[in-house]
């Protein structure tokens, strides 16, 4: 493990105060629902760059000093909870680490360990709900390696936004460390205006093959809930598993060849979830096989499936969840099967899907509590999957080149995945987070194996 010394942390506030006017932001919909913990990334940079003739000193003022910009456009982040309901935008700031890491960069890289990418983080990421109110909405630790280079480690509160904010906001943060004038041409916060607050569950339709099936807070259910293994000590681990353009070929190739599927093109996000679930509930223990309910969840940014479409400069929480249930036993457990439920779930979040999340109408409550019964009566082993492919991560460049690889470290999930595309592009870095014991079994799993480039 490298060591990680902390030299410095203060706090930032906006280079200008925020206008009265604009002090208060309700919660939308979306945000109040939104777990509260921090999303985490960490952005790695080569000491090939324009930083290698910097020193630390020169790096952290730069970094500081257009990041006090940026929070001056983006004043959101500088607040604080208020009462659960809003954001408070007070101008309190955000939390800036500085550190020093023994060692060179590229090496490091070279046999990187994703239990040890905590440290370099600002946060913990999980948050109390004591400390929401008081806690900063954003934390960055600026981590500098003995060559020159760089990991800028980011905890992101959910409650302020998703992965489409949290890119946008990096990015603007980049823009002004080169010296733009703005972090963003233009930038919302009305979100509340189009998903006000109602009582609407935290899962949104399931749109798989059940069609217009709905489950009510899995959280308050949780003694319902059961993982894919005997129950005991909830060790949840984190490994990466990469899947390069080749390996998404063959998957897809697979697909395609099957004589009865109808997915002429299916995307990696799909292929890849579907791999995982399908291998998942594989290793399951066999007593639990054909008694349990599977399902798979994936988080949809709406902003460009409500009518008329949104920009992605909506600052805040506009994703929702989309829920393919399958019930072993039920349905052929085939591979490609498992790739066009999840299709026929994502495509049904349109415009129809979004007025009604807006509406909250009594059939949809209806069938949230005929859902909830069907599954939860069996016992509900849940999958989550969060794609951040295509945010434009690897397009942050504070003056010293475009990354050179983008992480994120445990979060506080069992059987949650967060697809990350790679450096290239086109390939996809899958963060899987299991019970111990089953992620035991998947990196056994010769079936899984064959399709992962590294891990």
């Amino acid at each position: 493990m490298k060591e990680v010394e902390v030299t410095s942390r203060e706090i930032i506030k906006p280079s200008t105060l925020t206008p009265q006017h604009l002090q208060n932001i309700s919660f939308s919909h979306l945000d109040n629902k939104a777990t509260p913990y921090y999303v985490t990334i960490i952005l790695f940079y080569s000491s090939q760059g324009d930083n290698k003739k910097l020193e630390q000193g020169e790096i952290s003022d730069q970094l500081k000093k257009s990041l006090s910009e940026t929070l001056a456009q983006f004043y959101r982040v500088g607040g604080r909870v208020k009462d659960g309901v809003s954001i408070e935008c007070n101008d309190d700031g955000v939390d800036f680490f500085e550190a020093r890491v023994e060692g060179q960069l590229m090496e490091y890289l070279d046999h990187v360990n994703v239990d040890e990418l905590e440290q370099f983080l600002p946060y913990e990421v999980c948050i109390t709900v004591d400390e929401l109110s008081s806690k900063a909405l954003l934390a960055a630790q600026v981590n500098v390696f003995d060559c020159g280079g760089i990991a800028i480690g980011m905890c992101f509160s959910h409650k302020i936004g998703d992965g489409v904010s949290l890119a946008k906001f990096i990015n603007g943060w980049a823009a002004m460390c080169c010296g733009a004038n703005e972090a963003s041409t233009s930038m919302y916060f009305d979100l509340s205006l189009h998903f006000p607050m109602t009582n609407l569950p935290k899962l949104m339709p399931s749109i798989g093959p059940k069609e217009n099936k709905l489950l009510e807070n899995i959280g308050e259910s949780k003694e319902k809930m059961v993982p894919s293994s005997p129950r005991g000590k909830q060790n949840i681990v984190t490994r990466r598993f990469v899947f390069d353009v080749p390996n998404i070929a063959a998957l897809r190739d697979y697909v395609r060849s099957k004589k009865f599927s109808n997915i002429d093109y299916p995307t990696r996000v799909e292929l890849v979830s579907a791999l995982i679930w399908w291998r998942a509930m594989a290793i399951a223990p066999s007593e639990s096989k054909h008694t349990r309910a599977y399902a798979a969840m994936h988080a949809v940014d709406l902003r460009q499936r409500i009518v008329p479409p949104m920009s992605d400069d909506y600052f805040g929480n506009a994703s929702s969840f989309t829920v393919t249930p399958f019930i072993k036993g039920e349905t052929v457990s085939e591979y490609h099967d498992l790739v066009g439920y999840m299709r026929d779930s994502i495509r049904k979040v349109d415009g129809n899907f979004v007025m009604e999340l807006q509406r909250g109408n009594e059939l949809s409550m209806n069938c949230i509590k005929e859902a909830k019964e069907q599954f939860l009566e069996r016992g509900l082993v849940m999958f989550n999957f969060n794609s951040w492919c295509r945010f434009p991560f690897y397009e942050a460049d504070f003056g010293w080149g475009k990354p050179t690889w983008i992480a994120t470290t445990k979060v506080p999930g069992m059987n949650l995945v967060i697809l990350i595309d790679t450096k290239s592009g086109d390939g996809i870095e899958a963060w899987v987070n299991m019970l111990e014991e089953d992620m035991a079994q998947l990196e056994n799993d010769q079936e899984f194996l064959s399709f992962v480039s590294s891990k």
